[in-house]
This record gives structure tokens, sequence and C-alpha cells, in this order.
């Protein structure tokens, strides 16, 4: 029915690298989203909005060449939050298997439509269970 890597489900069996589950034993699967935060990025960005309004300012009542250590500010605050902001954690996705034990994560990825892919092949296997 669907194969894909180590993931192989058929019309019995469910397999998902070296764990098996049988296809008559699971009750529902749902996708789960799992959002880390990046709040620290955000916070980067504030900074960055804050410093550079502040260099603005400063350049008005100044004059450019004064207020350049303002400016420098901002373009570091600004270079933190970039690479805050690259580095944030990216949301993953997993395949969650209501069976008699309980809850169980069958594969987890950053793509969405993979685990809803597979989802669906579980699906359609208990459907003819059923």
């Amino acid at each position: 029915m669907y194969e894909d890597g180590d993931i192989r489900i058929d019309s019995h069996f469910a397999h998902f690298g070296a764990r098996s589950y049988a296809i008559a034993k699971i009750y529902s699967v749902y996708v789960k989203d799992d959002k880390k935060s990046g709040v620290v990025w955000m916070l980067a960005a504030l900074a960055t909005l804050i410093a550079g309004i502040g260099a603005l300012g400063a350049s008005a009542t100044t004059g450019f060449g004064e207020a350049s250590s303002d400016w420098l500010t901002f373009l570091f605050i600004a270079a933190v939050a970039v690479a805050l902001y690259r580095g944030r954690p990216l949301p993953t996705y997993q395949l969650m298997l209501v069976t008699s034990s309980g809850e169980q994560k069958a594969i987890e990825s950053a793509d969405r439509e993979k685990v809803a892919e597979v989802g669906g092949a579980l699906e359609k296997a208990m459907a003819r269970q059923g």
C-alpha cells in the first residue's frame, strides 16, 4: 500500500524502522504540530527597531557623522537578529498512533505533507480492516 525508505504499510502491519504496529491494533492516527518557541529572535528584531529609531533621532539632531556609533549599534543588533532568525527552531510534525497502550509517535519530520501522506495511508489500511 505504501513504502518510502524505512516506512512500509501493508494491509496488516505498519513498519516504521525497527518498530511494527498491527493495523488492527491502531485505533486512530493524527498529525501533531510541535512548534518550538522562537521568541529570542523576535526580541532581537524589536531591539533592532528601537536602535534604528534611536539612530535616526540622533542623526536628525546631531548629523550623521556624530551619530555613527548609534548606526554601528543598530547594524550590530540587526546582524544578531538576522543570525537568530536563521537559527530559529523550525516546527516539526509528528504522526501519532493511538493504540491500547496509549499514544505512540510513529514518525517525525519537518515535511508536513509527508507526515500527512503516511497518515492517509494508515487510515486507508485501517478502513480495509474494518
